[in-house]
């Protein structure tokens, strides 16, 4: 049901935290993707992934996670920030 799906988000986002924290990018982008199946609201997955994209440099992406957690959640600061910081930016300004 629900909770299984909330849990298991959890658990990928959580697995995402920890491999940002080892700079292993697109292994987090990935673990982000598959909370976000589960729970495509899980604010912290969006904002996990896209920060993930940015730090090696895919601009679509980013925007992508940012613009699908902003439909789930229209008033997350979190990510109104990151696509304020994403807007402007062409995507030679991330390589």
């Amino acid at each position: 049901g629900p909770e299984l799906a909330q849990l298991a988000a959890i658990l990928h986002s959580n697995s995402a935290q920890a491999l940002m924290k080892q700079r292993k990018w697109f292994e987090a982008i990935d673990q982000c993707h598959a909370a976000l199946r589960f729970d495509p609201a899980h604010t912290k997955s969006s904002w996990r992934g896209a920060t993930s994209a940015i730090e090696v440099g895919m601009h679509d992406v980013a925007v992508a996670f940012v613009e699908a957690g902003l439909e789930e959640n229209v008033t997350s600061q979190e990510l109104l920030e990151l696509r304020k910081r994403l807007g402007p930016l062409p995507d030679v300004d991330l390589q």
